[in-house]
Protein backbone atom coordinates (compact mmCIF):
# COMPACT_ATOMS: atom_id res chain seq x y z
CA UNK A 1 0.00 0.00 0.00
CA UNK A 2 2.91 2.29 0.79
CA UNK A 3 4.23 1.62 -2.70
CA UNK A 4 0.90 2.62 -4.26
CA UNK A 5 0.82 5.86 -2.26
CA UNK A 6 4.36 6.69 -3.29
CA UNK A 7 3.52 6.13 -6.97
CA UNK A 8 0.40 8.22 -6.61
CA UNK A 9 2.44 11.06 -5.20
CA UNK A 10 4.85 10.87 -8.09
CA UNK A 11 2.07 10.76 -10.65
CA UNK A 12 0.38 13.75 -9.03
CA UNK A 13 3.37 15.83 -10.04
CA UNK A 14 2.64 15.15 -13.69
CA UNK A 15 0.14 17.44 -15.37
CA UNK A 16 -1.14 14.83 -17.90
CA UNK A 17 -2.43 12.31 -15.30
CA UNK A 18 -5.23 13.41 -13.02
CA UNK A 19 -6.93 10.09 -12.18
CA UNK A 20 -6.15 8.20 -9.00
CA UNK A 21 -4.23 5.01 -9.63
CA UNK A 22 -5.71 1.83 -8.22
CA UNK A 23 -4.44 -1.57 -7.24
CA UNK A 24 -5.48 -4.15 -9.86
CA UNK A 25 -4.04 -6.99 -11.87
CA UNK A 26 -4.60 -6.67 -15.64
CA UNK A 27 -3.46 -9.07 -18.33
CA UNK A 28 -3.19 -8.84 -22.12
CA UNK A 29 -3.15 -12.50 -23.23
CA UNK A 30 -1.79 -11.75 -26.70
CA UNK A 31 1.02 -9.17 -26.71
CA UNK A 32 1.73 -9.91 -30.40
CA UNK A 33 -0.90 -9.67 -33.12
CA UNK A 34 -0.41 -10.71 -36.77
CA UNK A 35 -2.88 -9.46 -39.39
CA UNK A 36 -3.05 -10.04 -43.15
CA UNK A 37 -4.99 -7.92 -45.61
CA UNK A 38 -5.31 -7.07 -49.26
CA UNK A 39 -4.26 -3.57 -50.23
CA UNK A 40 -7.37 -1.42 -49.93
CA UNK A 41 -9.10 -3.87 -47.62
CA UNK A 42 -9.95 -3.11 -43.98
CA UNK A 43 -9.47 -6.02 -41.58
CA UNK A 44 -10.78 -5.56 -38.00
CA UNK A 45 -9.19 -7.29 -35.02
CA UNK A 46 -9.46 -7.01 -31.24
CA UNK A 47 -7.03 -6.92 -28.35
CA UNK A 48 -8.32 -8.52 -25.11
CA UNK A 49 -7.73 -6.85 -21.77
CA UNK A 50 -8.50 -9.15 -18.81
CA UNK A 51 -9.05 -7.99 -15.21
CA UNK A 52 -8.18 -10.81 -12.83
CA UNK A 53 -7.89 -9.17 -9.43
CA UNK A 54 -8.38 -5.90 -7.53
CA UNK A 55 -10.35 -2.70 -7.89
CA UNK A 56 -12.26 -1.55 -11.01
CA UNK A 57 -10.04 -0.04 -13.66
CA UNK A 58 -10.69 2.66 -16.26
CA UNK A 59 -9.13 2.70 -19.74
CA UNK A 60 -7.89 6.26 -20.04
CA UNK A 61 -6.28 6.18 -23.50
CA UNK A 62 -5.26 4.18 -26.56
CA UNK A 63 -2.22 5.13 -28.60
CA UNK A 64 -1.14 3.67 -31.95
CA UNK A 65 2.49 4.39 -32.84
CA UNK A 66 3.67 3.42 -36.31
CA UNK A 67 7.02 1.64 -36.25
CA UNK A 68 7.13 0.62 -39.91
CA UNK A 69 4.66 1.63 -42.58
CA UNK A 70 1.09 2.62 -41.78
CA UNK A 71 -2.37 1.13 -41.68
CA UNK A 72 -3.17 0.43 -38.01
CA UNK A 73 -5.87 2.44 -36.21
CA UNK A 74 -7.96 2.20 -33.05
CA UNK A 75 -11.66 2.22 -33.89
CA UNK A 76 -13.26 2.19 -30.43
CA UNK A 77 -13.78 4.54 -27.50
CA UNK A 78 -11.92 5.23 -24.26
CA UNK A 79 -13.19 5.66 -20.73
CA UNK A 80 -14.50 2.11 -20.33
CA UNK A 81 -14.56 0.71 -16.81
CA UNK A 82 -13.40 -2.84 -16.26
CA UNK A 83 -14.40 -4.63 -13.03
CA UNK A 84 -12.74 -7.66 -11.52
CA UNK A 85 -13.04 -10.82 -13.66
CA UNK A 86 -14.30 -8.84 -16.65
CA UNK A 87 -12.82 -8.95 -20.16
CA UNK A 88 -12.72 -5.96 -22.48
CA UNK A 89 -12.23 -6.39 -26.23
CA UNK A 90 -10.67 -3.28 -27.75
CA UNK A 91 -11.32 -2.87 -31.50
CA UNK A 92 -8.52 -2.09 -33.94
CA UNK A 93 -8.29 -2.19 -37.73
CA UNK A 94 -5.61 -2.79 -40.32
CA UNK A 95 -6.16 -1.00 -43.66
CA UNK A 96 -2.93 -0.99 -45.72
CA UNK A 97 -2.56 1.37 -48.64
CA UNK A 98 0.51 -0.35 -50.11
CA UNK A 99 1.87 -3.86 -50.31
CA UNK A 100 4.54 -5.02 -47.85
CA UNK A 101 4.91 -5.29 -44.08
CA UNK A 102 3.67 -2.82 -41.46
CA UNK A 103 4.45 -2.73 -37.75
CA UNK A 104 2.84 -0.64 -35.02
CA UNK A 105 3.02 -0.41 -31.22
CA UNK A 106 -0.40 -0.38 -29.57
CA UNK A 107 -0.45 1.22 -26.11
CA UNK A 108 -3.39 0.64 -23.74
CA UNK A 109 -3.27 3.13 -20.87
CA UNK A 110 -5.30 2.49 -17.70
CA UNK A 111 -5.41 4.05 -14.22
CA UNK A 112 -4.10 0.85 -12.67
CA UNK A 113 -0.67 0.73 -11.09
CA UNK A 114 1.70 -0.43 -13.84
CA UNK A 115 -1.37 -0.31 -16.05
CA UNK A 116 0.09 0.68 -19.44
CA UNK A 117 0.36 -2.24 -21.83
CA UNK A 118 2.20 -2.46 -25.13
CA UNK A 119 1.08 -4.80 -27.91
CA UNK A 120 3.05 -5.26 -31.11
CA UNK A 121 0.87 -5.41 -34.25
CA UNK A 122 2.39 -6.80 -37.43
CA UNK A 123 0.61 -6.49 -40.74
CA UNK A 124 1.23 -8.22 -44.05
CA UNK A 125 -0.34 -6.43 -47.01
CA UNK A 126 -0.58 -7.94 -50.46
CA UNK A 127 -1.99 -6.71 -53.73
CA UNK A 128 -5.04 -8.77 -54.67
CA UNK A 129 -4.09 -11.69 -56.90
CA UNK A 130 -7.06 -11.09 -59.15
CA UNK A 131 -6.66 -10.76 -62.89
CA UNK A 132 -9.25 -9.46 -65.31
CA UNK A 133 -9.72 -10.89 -68.81
CA UNK A 134 -9.86 -9.54 -71.41
CA UNK A 135 -7.73 -6.46 -70.85
CA UNK A 136 -9.97 -4.72 -73.39
CA UNK A 137 -13.64 -5.52 -73.89
CA UNK A 138 -14.93 -4.71 -77.37
CA UNK A 139 -18.71 -4.42 -77.70
CA UNK A 140 -18.46 -4.15 -81.49
CA UNK A 141 -21.17 -2.22 -83.34
CA UNK A 142 -24.13 -1.25 -81.15
CA UNK A 143 -27.09 0.60 -82.62
CA UNK A 144 -28.85 3.46 -80.87
CA UNK A 145 -31.74 1.99 -78.86
CA UNK A 146 -29.91 -1.32 -78.46
CA UNK A 147 -28.18 -2.56 -75.30
CA UNK A 148 -25.31 -5.01 -75.56
CA UNK A 149 -23.42 -6.82 -72.79
CA UNK A 150 -20.01 -8.45 -72.48
CA UNK A 151 -18.55 -10.56 -69.69
CA UNK A 152 -15.35 -9.59 -67.89
CA UNK A 153 -13.84 -12.58 -66.10
CA UNK A 154 -12.13 -12.09 -62.73
CA UNK A 155 -9.73 -14.87 -61.68
CA UNK A 156 -8.46 -15.04 -58.09
CA UNK A 157 -5.13 -16.88 -57.87
CA UNK A 158 -4.73 -16.06 -54.19
CA UNK A 159 -5.64 -18.08 -51.09
CA UNK A 160 -8.19 -15.59 -49.75
CA UNK A 161 -11.54 -14.45 -51.17
CA UNK A 162 -11.45 -10.89 -52.45
CA UNK A 163 -14.32 -8.39 -52.61
CA UNK A 164 -14.03 -6.42 -55.86
CA UNK A 165 -15.62 -3.08 -56.60
CA UNK A 166 -15.91 -1.69 -60.12
CA UNK A 167 -16.75 1.64 -61.74
CA UNK A 168 -16.71 2.92 -65.33
CA UNK A 169 -15.60 6.31 -66.61
CA UNK A 170 -18.61 6.59 -68.92
CA UNK A 171 -22.17 6.10 -67.68
CA UNK A 172 -23.19 4.51 -70.98
CA UNK A 173 -21.19 1.50 -69.79
CA UNK A 174 -22.88 -0.06 -66.75
CA UNK A 175 -21.74 -2.84 -64.43
CA UNK A 176 -24.68 -5.19 -63.95
CA UNK A 177 -25.39 -6.57 -60.49
CA UNK A 178 -24.56 -5.75 -56.88
CA UNK A 179 -21.10 -4.55 -55.98
CA UNK A 180 -18.71 -5.41 -54.52
CA UNK A 181 -18.60 -8.92 -55.94
CA UNK A 182 -16.63 -11.55 -54.03
CA UNK A 183 -14.19 -13.68 -56.01
CA UNK A 184 -13.54 -16.93 -54.12
CA UNK A 185 -9.96 -18.01 -53.47
CA UNK A 186 -8.73 -20.08 -56.40
CA UNK A 187 -11.94 -19.37 -58.31
CA UNK A 188 -13.48 -16.84 -60.66
CA UNK A 189 -16.60 -14.80 -61.31
CA UNK A 190 -17.89 -13.08 -64.41
CA UNK A 191 -18.72 -9.42 -64.23
CA UNK A 192 -21.34 -8.40 -66.83
CA UNK A 193 -20.96 -4.92 -68.33
CA UNK A 194 -23.58 -3.41 -70.64
CA UNK A 195 -23.44 -0.57 -73.16
CA UNK A 196 -26.36 1.57 -74.33
CA UNK A 197 -25.28 4.20 -76.91
CA UNK A 198 -26.80 7.60 -77.38
CA UNK A 199 -25.34 7.90 -80.89
CA UNK A 200 -23.40 5.77 -83.39
CA UNK A 201 -20.02 7.36 -82.68
CA UNK A 202 -16.96 5.48 -81.45
CA UNK A 203 -16.74 5.39 -77.65
CA UNK A 204 -13.94 4.30 -75.32
CA UNK A 205 -13.97 4.12 -71.54
CA UNK A 206 -12.22 2.41 -68.63
CA UNK A 207 -13.60 -0.10 -66.13
CA UNK A 208 -11.61 0.35 -62.91
CA UNK A 209 -11.45 -2.55 -60.45
CA UNK A 210 -10.76 -1.91 -56.77
CA UNK A 211 -10.44 -3.50 -53.36
CA UNK A 212 -11.84 -1.11 -50.80
CA UNK A 213 -10.65 2.33 -51.83
CA UNK A 214 -7.57 1.05 -53.71
CA UNK A 215 -7.58 0.57 -57.47
CA UNK A 216 -5.61 -2.45 -58.65
CA UNK A 217 -6.56 -3.13 -62.29
CA UNK A 218 -8.48 -1.72 -65.23
CA UNK A 219 -10.19 -2.97 -68.37
CA UNK A 220 -10.48 -0.84 -71.49
CA UNK A 221 -13.99 -0.65 -72.95
CA UNK A 222 -14.88 0.29 -76.50
CA UNK A 223 -17.88 0.24 -78.81
CA UNK A 224 -18.56 1.29 -82.40
CA UNK A 225 -14.81 1.71 -82.81
CA UNK A 226 -13.95 0.23 -86.20
CA UNK A 227 -10.48 1.75 -86.32
CA UNK A 228 -9.25 0.01 -83.16
CA UNK A 229 -11.76 -2.80 -82.75
CA UNK A 230 -11.73 -6.56 -83.23
CA UNK A 231 -12.43 -7.25 -86.94
CA UNK A 232 -14.66 -10.31 -86.45
CA UNK A 233 -17.11 -8.29 -84.33
CA UNK A 234 -17.69 -5.89 -87.19
CA UNK A 235 -18.57 -8.66 -89.68
CA UNK A 236 -21.53 -10.12 -87.82
CA UNK A 237 -22.95 -11.95 -90.85
CA UNK A 238 -19.60 -13.45 -91.88
CA UNK A 239 -19.82 -12.32 -95.50
CA UNK A 240 -16.20 -11.10 -95.55
CA UNK A 241 -17.03 -7.40 -95.50
CA UNK A 242 -17.43 -5.55 -92.22
CA UNK A 243 -19.60 -2.57 -91.50
CA UNK A 244 -16.34 -0.63 -91.33
CA UNK A 245 -15.80 -1.40 -95.03
CA UNK A 246 -19.29 -0.40 -96.14
CA UNK A 247 -21.51 -3.43 -95.46
CA UNK A 248 -24.88 -1.72 -95.27
CA UNK A 249 -26.63 -4.70 -93.62
CA UNK A 250 -24.27 -6.71 -91.43
CA UNK A 251 -27.06 -9.07 -90.42
CA UNK A 252 -27.54 -10.43 -93.97
CA UNK A 253 -24.64 -12.32 -95.65
CA UNK A 254 -26.23 -11.72 -99.07
CA UNK A 255 -25.90 -7.95 -98.67
CA UNK A 256 -22.48 -6.36 -99.07
CA UNK A 257 -20.54 -4.22 -101.54
CA UNK A 258 -20.02 -6.27 -104.69
CA UNK A 259 -22.93 -8.65 -104.07
CA UNK A 260 -25.25 -9.57 -106.94
CA UNK A 261 -28.37 -7.43 -107.04
CA UNK A 262 -31.55 -9.55 -107.08
CA UNK A 263 -35.24 -8.73 -107.08
CA UNK A 264 -35.95 -8.64 -103.35
CA UNK A 265 -36.61 -5.00 -102.48
CA UNK A 266 -33.16 -4.67 -100.84
CA UNK A 267 -29.97 -2.86 -101.77
CA UNK A 268 -27.91 -6.03 -102.11
CA UNK A 269 -24.70 -4.37 -103.32
CA UNK A 270 -24.86 -1.38 -100.93
CA UNK A 271 -24.67 1.21 -103.71
CA UNK A 272 -27.78 3.11 -102.62
CA UNK A 273 -30.03 1.62 -105.32
CA UNK A 274 -32.54 -1.18 -104.91
CA UNK A 275 -32.93 -4.07 -107.40
CA UNK A 276 -31.09 -2.16 -110.14
CA UNK A 277 -30.14 -4.27 -113.15
CA UNK A 278 -32.93 -6.73 -112.38
CA UNK A 279 -36.21 -7.40 -114.16
CA UNK A 280 -38.08 -5.60 -111.38
CA UNK A 281 -36.57 -2.13 -111.91
CA UNK A 282 -36.55 0.55 -114.58
CA UNK A 283 -32.87 0.76 -115.48
CA UNK A 284 -33.15 3.01 -118.54
CA UNK A 285 -35.46 5.58 -116.90
CA UNK A 286 -38.36 5.27 -119.36
CA UNK A 287 -40.90 4.43 -116.64
CA UNK A 288 -41.06 0.69 -117.45
CA UNK A 289 -39.37 -2.43 -116.06
CA UNK A 290 -38.97 -5.64 -118.08
CA UNK A 291 -40.56 -7.90 -115.47
CA UNK A 292 -44.19 -8.68 -114.82
CA UNK A 293 -43.93 -6.94 -111.44
CA UNK A 294 -41.87 -3.83 -110.75
CA UNK A 295 -40.36 -3.11 -107.32
CA UNK A 296 -39.63 0.58 -107.95
CA UNK A 297 -43.11 1.78 -108.86
CA UNK A 298 -42.55 1.62 -112.63
CA UNK A 299 -44.86 -0.14 -115.11
CA UNK A 300 -44.22 -3.70 -116.35
CA UNK A 301 -43.67 -4.64 -120.01
CA UNK A 302 -40.39 -3.07 -121.17
CA UNK A 303 -38.86 -5.19 -123.95
CA UNK A 304 -35.43 -3.53 -123.72
CA UNK A 305 -34.59 -1.97 -120.37
CA UNK A 306 -31.21 -0.76 -121.59
CA UNK A 307 -32.85 1.51 -124.22
CA UNK A 308 -35.17 4.31 -123.06
CA UNK A 309 -36.67 4.61 -126.57
CA UNK A 310 -38.04 1.07 -126.35
CA UNK A 311 -41.10 0.65 -124.13
CA UNK A 312 -44.83 -0.11 -124.48
CA UNK A 313 -45.67 3.60 -124.70
CA UNK A 314 -43.10 4.49 -127.39
CA UNK A 315 -43.79 5.12 -131.08
CA UNK A 316 -42.41 2.64 -133.56
CA UNK A 317 -39.60 4.02 -135.70
CA UNK A 318 -39.12 2.12 -138.95
CA UNK A 319 -35.67 1.24 -140.10
CA UNK A 320 -33.82 1.22 -136.78
CA UNK A 321 -33.92 -2.54 -136.15
CA UNK A 322 -35.73 -2.25 -132.80
CA UNK A 323 -39.22 -3.10 -131.60
CA UNK A 324 -39.67 0.40 -130.24
CA UNK A 325 -43.23 -0.01 -128.93
CA UNK A 326 -42.74 -3.54 -127.58
CA UNK A 327 -45.58 -5.00 -129.60
CA UNK A 328 -43.51 -7.97 -130.75
CA UNK A 329 -42.87 -6.68 -134.27
CA UNK A 330 -39.69 -5.08 -135.55
CA UNK A 331 -39.64 -2.62 -138.45
CA UNK A 332 -41.51 -3.57 -141.60
CA UNK A 333 -39.22 -5.59 -143.83
CA UNK A 334 -36.90 -6.61 -140.99
CA UNK A 335 -36.55 -10.25 -140.03
CA UNK A 336 -36.42 -11.07 -136.30
CA UNK A 337 -36.03 -14.86 -136.36
CA UNK A 338 -35.84 -15.33 -132.59
CA UNK A 339 -38.62 -12.87 -131.77
CA UNK A 340 -36.60 -10.95 -129.21
CA UNK A 341 -37.59 -7.54 -130.60
CA UNK A 342 -34.28 -6.80 -132.29
CA UNK A 343 -33.25 -7.65 -135.82
CA UNK A 344 -29.79 -8.11 -137.30
CA UNK A 345 -27.33 -6.51 -137.58
CA UNK A 346 -28.15 -5.05 -134.15
CA UNK A 347 -28.99 -8.51 -132.86
CA UNK A 348 -25.64 -10.31 -132.69
CA UNK A 349 -27.36 -13.72 -132.47
CA UNK A 350 -30.77 -13.92 -134.09
CA UNK A 351 -31.17 -17.56 -133.19
CA UNK A 352 -31.26 -16.92 -129.43
CA UNK A 353 -34.14 -14.94 -127.97
CA UNK A 354 -32.08 -14.01 -124.90
CA UNK A 355 -29.40 -12.34 -127.02
CA UNK A 356 -29.88 -8.74 -128.14
CA UNK A 357 -28.45 -5.32 -127.21
CA UNK A 358 -29.57 -4.52 -123.68
CA UNK A 359 -30.46 -8.09 -122.74
CA UNK A 360 -29.50 -9.09 -119.18
CA UNK A 361 -26.30 -11.12 -119.08
CA UNK A 362 -26.80 -14.63 -117.72
CA UNK A 363 -24.53 -17.63 -117.17
CA UNK A 364 -24.87 -19.41 -120.51
CA UNK A 365 -21.58 -18.88 -122.32
CA UNK A 366 -23.22 -16.33 -124.67
CA UNK A 367 -22.77 -12.63 -125.18
CA UNK A 368 -26.34 -11.87 -124.19
CA UNK A 369 -26.14 -8.08 -124.45
CA UNK A 370 -24.02 -8.01 -127.63
CA UNK A 371 -21.15 -6.03 -126.06
CA UNK A 372 -18.47 -8.58 -127.05
CA UNK A 373 -18.08 -9.86 -123.46
CA UNK A 374 -19.39 -13.19 -122.22
CA UNK A 375 -21.12 -13.74 -118.85
CA UNK A 376 -19.87 -10.46 -117.42
CA UNK A 377 -21.70 -9.37 -114.29
CA UNK A 378 -22.59 -12.98 -113.48
CA UNK A 379 -21.06 -15.47 -111.07
CA UNK A 380 -19.22 -17.12 -113.99
CA UNK A 381 -17.46 -13.96 -115.17
CA UNK A 382 -14.42 -12.12 -113.84
CA UNK A 383 -15.64 -8.56 -113.44
CA UNK A 384 -12.64 -7.13 -111.59
CA UNK A 385 -9.93 -8.70 -113.76
CA UNK A 386 -8.17 -10.66 -111.02
CA UNK A 387 -8.53 -14.02 -112.81
CA UNK A 388 -11.27 -15.38 -110.54
CA UNK A 389 -15.05 -15.62 -110.75
CA UNK A 390 -17.29 -15.80 -107.68
CA UNK A 391 -19.14 -18.93 -108.79
CA UNK A 392 -18.18 -22.59 -108.58
CA UNK A 393 -18.07 -22.80 -112.38
CA UNK A 394 -16.36 -20.07 -114.42
CA UNK A 395 -16.40 -19.07 -118.06
CA UNK A 396 -13.23 -19.95 -119.96
CA UNK A 397 -9.99 -20.39 -118.02
CA UNK A 398 -11.02 -18.40 -114.94
CA UNK A 399 -10.60 -19.84 -111.44
CA UNK A 400 -13.58 -20.09 -109.05
CA UNK A 401 -13.85 -18.76 -105.47
CA UNK A 402 -13.73 -14.96 -105.69
CA UNK A 403 -15.52 -13.56 -102.64
CA UNK A 404 -15.79 -10.03 -104.09
CA UNK A 405 -15.74 -9.77 -107.87
CA UNK A 406 -15.79 -5.97 -107.77
CA UNK A 407 -12.38 -5.70 -106.07
CA UNK A 408 -9.24 -6.85 -107.89
CA UNK A 409 -7.38 -7.03 -104.55
CA UNK A 410 -9.79 -9.65 -103.22
CA UNK A 411 -9.52 -13.27 -104.39
CA UNK A 412 -8.34 -16.65 -103.03
CA UNK A 413 -4.67 -16.34 -102.07
CA UNK A 414 -4.52 -12.55 -102.18
CA UNK A 415 -2.47 -10.69 -99.59
CA UNK A 416 -4.57 -9.78 -96.56
CA UNK A 417 -4.73 -6.01 -96.06
CA UNK A 418 -5.81 -3.96 -93.02
CA UNK A 419 -8.97 -2.78 -94.77
CA UNK A 420 -11.74 -4.62 -92.85
CA UNK A 421 -12.29 -6.90 -95.86
CA UNK A 422 -11.55 -10.62 -96.28
CA UNK A 423 -9.01 -10.12 -99.08
CA UNK A 424 -7.86 -13.74 -99.34
CA UNK A 425 -11.40 -15.20 -99.17
CA UNK A 426 -10.61 -17.56 -96.27
CA UNK A 427 -13.48 -16.39 -94.07
CA UNK A 428 -11.34 -14.23 -91.76
CA UNK A 429 -10.90 -10.46 -91.88
CA UNK A 430 -7.52 -8.72 -91.60
CA UNK A 431 -5.67 -11.66 -90.02
CA UNK A 432 -1.93 -11.09 -89.89
CA UNK A 433 -2.35 -7.32 -90.14
CA UNK A 434 -2.33 -4.51 -87.60
CA UNK A 435 -6.10 -4.99 -87.24
CA UNK A 436 -5.75 -8.50 -85.79
CA UNK A 437 -5.76 -9.25 -82.05
CA UNK A 438 -3.21 -12.03 -82.21
CA UNK A 439 -2.88 -12.67 -78.47
CA UNK A 440 -6.55 -12.28 -77.58
CA UNK A 441 -6.08 -9.54 -75.00
CA UNK A 442 -8.66 -7.27 -76.62
CA UNK A 443 -6.12 -4.94 -78.26
CA UNK A 444 -5.00 -4.91 -81.87
CA UNK A 445 -1.71 -3.46 -83.00
CA UNK A 446 -3.66 -0.60 -84.57
CA UNK A 447 -5.42 -0.19 -81.21
CA UNK A 448 -2.16 0.30 -79.33
CA UNK A 449 -0.87 -3.21 -78.55
CA UNK A 450 2.93 -3.00 -78.71
CA UNK A 451 3.36 -6.81 -78.51
CA UNK A 452 0.49 -8.74 -80.06
CA UNK A 453 2.08 -12.08 -79.19
CA UNK A 454 1.88 -11.56 -75.42
CA UNK A 455 -1.51 -11.03 -73.72
CA UNK A 456 0.18 -9.55 -70.64
CA UNK A 457 1.56 -6.64 -72.67
CA UNK A 458 -0.99 -4.05 -73.75
CA UNK A 459 -2.12 -0.49 -72.99
CA UNK A 460 -4.47 -1.63 -70.19
CA UNK A 461 -1.53 -3.03 -68.22
CA UNK A 462 0.45 0.16 -68.72
CA UNK A 463 3.45 -1.56 -70.28
CA UNK A 464 3.08 -0.20 -73.81
CA UNK A 465 4.74 3.16 -74.43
Amino acid sequence: MKRALLLLALVACKQDVTLQQVEARLVVPTPLVDVSAQVGETVPFVVRLEHSRGEAVEVVGIDVVAVQGTGFTYTGETGQTLAQNEVLELPFAYAPDDSGFDVAALYIRTNAVDGTFQITARGRAALPQVEAFPAAADFGPVAVGETKSVQVRLDNDGDEPVAIGAVTTDTRFTVIGTLPVTVPDGGFVTLPVSYAPIDAGAVTAVLTLSVGDQDFASVSLRANDCANGTPALYDADGDGVSGCAGDCDDADPDVRPGAAEVVNGADDDCDGDIDEGSAGTDDDGDGYCEGTTCTDGSTPGDCNDARAASNPGATEVNGNGYDDDCDGAVDAGSVDLDGDGTAPPLDCNDSAANVFPGAPEIVDGLDNDCDNAIDEGTTAGDDDGDGYCEGTVCTGALMPGDCDDTDALTYPGAAELPDWVDNDCDGDIDEGTVNEDGDGDGFTTAGGDCDDTDDTVNPARGNCP
